[in-house]
Order: structure tokens, then C-alpha cells, then sequence
């Protein structure tokens, strides 16, 4: 499958380091319009802020949290290509108790699951009208 770069509008979660701060990257040097970049600590993005101008927007967003879905769904009203991307990797199953394991697996769901899931609804929402792109990507688990 091939997806047209240039001139979209993306947006990228867990975009302040690592994987999503190279999709980030990669996106704008392939010409897309605007990258919306999602981090729970968007100051984290200053620095791509600086970089890059008004092609990329920093947004306040943590997938868990239905009030930053929402809010980041009304400031990106023209996204057409959306690449979740944030994820938490803890260490369930080998932390020392099982209590730990229940705490750090049960986040590891709500962020990797529930969260890539609702950020799933919303892109499904936004282009349920109309979309040139309308296409999606899971960062893979593991």
C-alpha cells in the first residue's frame, strides 16, 4: 500500500522523542502540509516547533484521556493521515509482585490498546463524511 506524503495532514501521537519525533521528521521532509505532533508534555516540542514553523503543531494529548481526544479532535479538524504512534513498553510479567504486574500491564493496556482504540474512533469519526487520505497506522506492540 502507498500513501500520498505530500500535501497531507498528519497527525503523529508520542511525537516529543524517538520513533514519533523521526515520524514527525520524515513526514515534513516528504512535503506534508502540517504535521500535528500529540505528546502528554507538548514544551517537549518546542524545539520542532522552532524548527519547522507553522507546518507543525504541537498538541497537548495523552490517548487516555477522552477530554485530550476530544480537544485535539477540535484543533485538528484536517487531519487525513494519522500515525499512532505512542505507546508505553513497562515491564509486565516481570515485575517483582503480582500487584506490580496488575498496575504496569493494566496501563500498558489503557495506553496500547484503549488508547490507540479511541484515537481509532476519532480518525473513523473525522473522516466519516469525507477524506482524500483518511489512512491510519499502529505502531505494532512488542
Amino acid at each position: 500500500m502507498s500513501v500520498e506524503i505530500s500535501g497531507a495532514v498528519a497527525l503523529v501521537t508520542g511525537a516529543n522523542r524517538g520513533i514519533g519525533r523521526a515520524l514527525v521528521e520524515a513526514l515534513l521532509a516528504k512535503g506534508a502540509d502540517k504535521v500535528y505532533a500529540g505528546a502528554r508534555d507538548p514544551a517537549k516540542l518546542a524545539g520542532l516547533v522552532q524548527q519547522y514553523g507553522p507546518r507543525l503543531v504541537a498538541l497537548e494529548l495523552d490517548i487516555t484521556d477522552p477530554k485530550q481526544i476530544s480537544a485535539a479532535a477540535a484543533a485538528a479538524p484536517d487531519v487525513d493521515l494519522l500515525i499512532n504512534n505512542a505507546g508505553v513498553a513497562g515491564e509486565a510479567g516481570v515485575a517483582a509482585t503480582e500487584g506490580q504486574n496488575l498496575v504496569v500491564g493494566r496501563r500498558e493496556f489503557e495506553v496500547n490498546v484503549f488508547g490507540t482504540l479511541a484515537l481509532r474512533r476519532f480518525q473513523k469519526n473525522k473522516h466519516s463524511a469525507s477524506s482524500r487520505r483518511g489512512f491510519h497506522v499502529d505502531k505494532p506492540l512488542g
